[in-house]
């Protein structure tokens, strides 16, 4: 499939099946029947992660023998907070829950994506951070506000995440186009560094500079590609180490499944 698409097909091909996604879990939530703007700007927020390249160069220097592919911490970073929202949400067993946790879109990016101004297949990719698109069951939503404004999440920031900042806002779809339309238009700013993945990897000598996953879908991984089988060995071994110099906290640890 990949070798026949250009760069934006296969960027829209993705943006079309999470797109999909997002409806199915809207249904299956029970909302099948609520206006997709009403739903989308009532339980949904925009997250941006940006990371601090010392904290991140000190949790690779702690863990020399662990392989960590490109992107594959900052997705981690994302990973635990996610998880972390769904403890407060749910409780320590939410795994175990029957009610729909939240839906979340989790793109890597990087520099010079919007305007296509990263021109070369061998340049690397400079500062990566992560845009996602969550959705929160409408019964939680007020709790999801209360814990982004508490203590215990300000403790996973200081401690936990490798981030410099994160920054949180509601979902607003533009009244210039359809819902459809503005929706898509969200998804594809949070999955533009799948065009120049894309390009690297289909030019061969271009391929070390790739990414092997440049975002994950939750709840679950909601489908097992073979890059996601090849991957978790190396993610599984890695163990999340707070740095004790910035706040106590045990430490704990990250599974990709």
């Amino acid at each position: 499939m990949a070798k026949e698409l250009s760069p934006y097909q296969y960027q829209k091909y993705h943006d079309d099946s999470f797109f999909d996604k997002i409806l199915k879990y809207k249904n299956i939530s029970g909302f099948s029947n609520t206006r997709l703007k009403d739903y989308i700007e009532q339980n949904s927020f925009f997250i941006t992660m940006t990371f601090d390249k010392d904290r991140i160069g000190k949790r690779i220097s702690r863990q020399y023998d662990t392989t960590f592919p490109i992107g594959s911490i900052q997705l981690q970073n994302f990973h635990l907070l996610y998880n972390s929202i769904c403890r407060y949400l749910f409780g320590q067993n939410y795994l175990r829950k029957s009610k729909p946790r939240p839906f979340a879109l989790a793109g890597l990016d990087a520099n010079g994506t919007k305007y296509d101004s990263h021109n070369s297949v061998e340049d690397e990719f400079e500062n990566l951070h992560i845009h996602a698109t969550v959705i929160i069951p409408p019964d939680y939503v007020e709790k999801f506000r209360e814990y982004i404004n508490s203590e215990k999440f300000q403790e996973l920031r200081n401690a936990s995440l490798d981030i410099d900042n994160i920054k949180i806002d509601l979902v607003k779809l533009s009244g210039n186009q359809t819902d459809t339309e503005a929706l898509k238009k969200i998804i594809s700013y949070s999955t533009k560094l799948m065009r120049k993945n894309y390009k690297k990897l289909a030019h061969s000598n271009s391929k070390i500079g790739a990414i092997e996953e440049c975002f994950y879908l939750y709840p679950e991984q909601m489908f097992l590609s073979k890059e996601i089988i090849e991957l978790r060995p190396k993610l599984k071994a890695m163990r999340w180490v707070v740095n004790p110099n910035r706040m106590s906290k045990c430490e704990d640890t990250l599974h990709l499944f």
